[in-house]
Parts: structure tokens; C-alpha cells; sequence
């Protein structure tokens, strides 16, 4: 810039994806732009904030950290056979006892979706593959620990129980929420002003689902007599079980909005005072508050 003679003080904002050496505290790019230049407005990415305060409050709750795990084992566990994908494929077509297509065959046989650390959201479609045919991957499982295939008895030890199950009918509920947010601020134009209402939207479904709990009463509804899962006869929901899940649903919840509001504090009030060059919601010239408009924005 200086070799350009461009006048960094002439500079209004900078905006960047997520990566440190762009937004790192001491040393990022940003950083040291605003130690010279203190109006500076430092705008990051805000889909990336979304899926890092999800990866975020994953890490802060020891038993998610834990499923995502698993998750990661499972898309290994079949991906990586032709043979185990097609045994999968074929328990589907079994317990849904459906006549698919040759293209609907295929897409049983990936069903189970990977789950990226970097792009957390993705976790969505994983979940939603193990929430949809969880009766037939017990199953097809339980067929490769008799041929005596090690990996499974430790895949169904960590699957085959109440708390796992409880907890991918929790992000069942929760994941579409955050994709939701996401896919809004990734449309190709946004309102600046739609940013906070959309995470406050995120804020109350998210306080319905902590304190709703209906992702506890559908698996107690699925795991009775039959119920989508009546098959799966080792479930059953204790009083014991049901407060751990209902306490693992409270703290991922709270986790969840912590790391949103910590992702988008400071600079929030800021980039919503930019709805006010939308020129839909500018006053007609002759309206009572047509002169005010935008004052208190513009002081921010």
C-alpha cells in the first residue's frame, strides 16, 4: 500500500475469512491495521462464524466431542468397503421394506454423509443418515460382529444405547436450525439489518428445543412397542437416561448460543446500522421521521 501511496488512514473497513492470519488478535492482518487505524471496521466471514461457534460448542461439551467421533467411524466403517456399503444398502431396503430404484439403491448406499470438522454444518446430513436408518445400521452392524468383524463390537458398544441415540435426535432438532442461518446470510444479497434478527430467531428455537425437550418424548414414542425403533430391543429410557439427555440437550444448547454470541460480539450493533442505505426502508420525503433517519445509525 505504501509503495501505491494509497493512505491507509483512509481506510473504512476490511473484511476477511476467519483464517489467524487475518484475524488473529496480536499479529493478524487486522490486528495490526487497527492499532494504526482505530475506525477502523473489521467485518469477518459470517457464515464461517456460524460453523466455528458450532464447532466451538461441540468441543465444550465432552460427550459431543465424543459423537462426532463416531460419526467420523461409522462414514469410515462403511465407506471404505464396497461389501459393508452394499450390506447397509441392503438392511435399508429390508427394514423400510421398500422397492427403490437403481439410482435410490445407490443413494441408500452413502447415506451415511461425512462429517467435516472445517465445515461443521455438514454433521446435518451425517446425523440425518443415522437418525433416519438407525434400526438398519444396529443391524447390519450385529451382522458383521458374528462374522466376526472387531470394529463392529466397538462401533455398537458406543451406538447401541440410549444416550447416543438421545443425543442424535438432539441434533436432529438443532442442526437444521444453524443450517438455516447459515444458508441466509449465504444468500447472494443480504440485509445488514436481517443479521441480528435472524440470530436472535436461532436464540428462541433453540431455548424451544432446551426446554421443549420433544426430541426426548419422539424417541420415547419410536423406542416403544411398535415404534420406529421397536426392533432395536436393547433401548430403553430410564428416568437415569432421560435426565442425562436432558441435561446434555440444556448444556449444548447454552453452549451453542454462548459461542454465537461470543463469535458476533462487538462488531454486531455495527454491521446492522447498515440497513439504512436500503432503500426500501427509507421514509418518504414528506414523513414524520424522514429527517431523524439514520442518525442514530450513522452515530454508531
Amino acid at each position: 500500500m505504501e509503495e501505491s501511496e494509497i493512505d491507509k488512514h483512509k481506510l473504512a473497513s476490511f473484511s476477511s475469512d476467519d483464517a489467524s492470519v487475518m484475524t488473529g488478535k496480536t499479529n493478524g492482518v487486522a490486528a495490526k491495521l487497527l492499532s494504526e487505524i482505530k475506525s477502523l471496521i473489521n467485518a469477518r466471514c459470517i457464515c464461517n462464524r456460524v460453523a466455528l461457534a458450532c464447532a466451538d460448542a461441540c468441543d465444550s461439551v465432552t460427550y459431543l466431542q465424543q459423537v462426532e467421533k463416531i460419526l467420523f467411524q461409522l462414514q469410515s466403517f462403511f465407506d471404505n468397503s464396497v461389501k459393508k456399503s452394499a450390506a447397509y444398502a441392503k438392511a435399508v431396503l429390508k427394514v423400510k421394506s421398500l422397492n427403490l430404484s437403481r439410482q435410490g439403491k445407490k443413494k441408500i448406499k452413502t447415506r451415511i454423509q461425512k462429517a467435516c470438522r472445517t465445515r461443521w454444518l455438514s454433521t446435518n446430513r451425517a446425523i440425518e443418515g443415522v437418525y433416519e436408518d438407525f434400526e438398519a445400521l444396529i443391524t447390519v452392524l450385529k451382522s458383521f460382529k458374528e462374522d466376526g468383524d472387531a470394529t463392529t463390537t466397538g462401533l455398537l458398544k458406543q451406538i447401541g444405547n440410549n444416550k447416543f441415540l438421545g443425543v442424535v435426535y438432539l441434533l436432529h432438532d438443532v442442526l437444521p436450525v444453524l443450517s438455516h442461518i447459515s444458508k441466509v446470510f449465504q444468500e447472494g444479497e443480504i440485509l445488514f439489518g436481517c443479521i441480528a434478527p435472524a440470530i436472535e430467531y436461532a436464540f428462541e428455537k433453540l431455548d424451544n428445543i432446551a426446554s421443549e425437550l420433544k426430541h426426548l418424548s419422539r424417541l420415547k414414542e419410536d423406542i416403544r412397542v411398535n415404534g420406529r425403533l421397536h426392533r432395536c430391543n436393547s433401548l430403553e429410557l430410564t428416568t437415569h437416561s432421560k435426565g442425562l439427555i436432558t441435561s446434555l440437550s440444556k448444556q449444548y444448547v447454552q453452549a451453542l448460543k454462548d459461542n454465537l454470541s461470543n463469535q458476533f460480539d462487538g462488531n454486531l450493533p455495527v454491521l446492522s446500522t447498515f440497513k439504512v442505505f436500503h432503500s426500501m426502508s427509507i421514509p418518504q420525503r414528506n414523513a414524520v421521521g424522514f429527517k431523524t433517519y439514520g442518525v442514530a445509525e450513522v452515530e454508531i
